[in-house]
């Protein structure tokens, strides 16, 4: 974990010293995020449906919008992240609310799954899933979850999260005496207004070794993840 922290305080600080300005701290972060951006969709480096970059690479992308209106997922394939050749960023992001799809798209370079060499960095937030496609001894696909679905009644998050007495049998973050239709996750960005009932933004982050069993992986909204089967 060390290399990514140590690549982007390098970039940072290669920020600041070109435009001879005091970035603030906070703020780093962002500007070198943009300038990133910027020099790889220049070099076509930035995949948002399906398609090639690297020849050894491939990445598949299906969305489709149901009879509820907007479709408010996102996702992005983006390849030699952070200047390094043998670095891939992925990210799948679902919106949720009335402008979730905007919040979406905002978020879209927030929350990585990035790739690099013979390691696999996870950060997750919500309840859109991570698999991994690996071979078992006998040749046959077997899936790996890499993430855990943030809900509300998971063992771990209950503790954390105010549940109202009238909530239904799916527990639900709920505002005490409000009109919203309430949260059926334990980690979303936004929706601040239900930050003091339990509701929390930070990702959950775990590295995982790859080998050469591992074929490919699927990110996937809970469309997929929990309502196709």
């Amino acid at each position: 974990m060390g290399r990514f922290s140590s690549m982007y305080n390098g970039l940072a600080k290669l920020l600041s010293s070109t435009k001879r300005v005091k970035i603030r701290e906070d703020y780093a972060g962002k500007e070198t995020a943009e300038a990133m951006a910027k020099e790889a969709k220049k070099n076509d480096m930035i995949l948002r449906s399906s398609g090639t970059i690297n020849i050894n690479n491939f990445a598949l992308v299906c969305s489709k919008r149901d009879e509820k209106g907007v479709n408010q997922d996102c996702c992005i394939v983006w390849e030699e992240f952070g200047c390094h050749k043998h670095m891939m960023f992925c990210g799948i992001f679902d919106g949720h609310g009335p402008w979730g799809h905007y919040v979406a798209k905002n978020v879209c370079d927030s929350i990585p799954l990035p790739c690099y060499g013979e390691f696999l960095v996870v950060a997750n937030v919500g309840d859109s899933r991570k698999i991994l496609a690996t071979a078992s001894d006998d040749g046959c696909l077997v899936p790996v979850q890499l993430t855990v679905d943030f809900k509300p009644n998971l063992p771990r998050m209950h503790r954390r999260v105010f549940c109202m007495e009238d909530e239904p049998g799916v527990q639900w973050v709920w505002l005490p005496n409000g009109e919203s239709p309430g949260l059926a996750m334990s980690r979303a960005f936004g929706d601040y207004c239900f930050k003091d009932f339990g509701l929390i933004s930070v990702p959950e982050v775990t590295q995982r070794r790859i080998t050469g069993k591992d074929q490919f992986i699927v990110l996937a909204s809970d469309g997929v993840g929990s309502y196709s089967y």
